[in-house]
């Protein structure tokens, strides 16, 4: 059971990993993902990938990030992830970059972004999850 989850798990995050670019100008700005302005309009999308389609059928409000990448992405945006990954095996703290912001803001570590914990991440029932083609195994 738990393998079924963790290959049903892996084939989210490759595929929602080439969804980022597609639709992030259609989320709005605000500093916590959770928080971004409902009002604005988000048209459906279908989206075509390696492992098929994707329809997204609304903006993504609890993001979690598997590579500091996307934390780069995000900032400018004004839009802070649920969950992050760290850059060292060995550490519990994000990137200096974000330290300090994602702490303020209660970013949940989901681990080393060589081996996130996908327990962590599914606790955190996220809308997306972005990661980079190197994290697909």
């Amino acid at each position: 059971m738990k393998k079924i989850n963790l290959l049903y798990l892996l084939a989210i995050l490759a595929i929602i990993s080439g969804l980022l670019l597609y639709y992030l100008p259609d989320m709005t700005s605000g500093h916590n993902a959770e928080s971004n302005n409902t009002s604005q309009t988000f048209k459906e999308k279908t989206i075509v990938h390696d492992f098929g389609t994707t329809e997204l059928k609304k903006a993504p409000k609890r993001i979690v990030i598997l590579d500091n990448l996307y934390g780069e992405i995000l900032d400018p945006l004004d839009i802070t992830p649920v969950g992050a990954t760290t850059g060292r095996a060995d550490s519990q703290e994000f990137s200096t970059l974000f330290k300090k912001q994602y702490k303020d803001a209660k970013v949940v570590s989901v681990g080393w972004q060589g081996n996130p914990d996908l327990d962590k991440i599914a606790e955190l029932k996220p809308d997306l999850i972005l990661m980079t083609g190197e994290q697909e195994d």
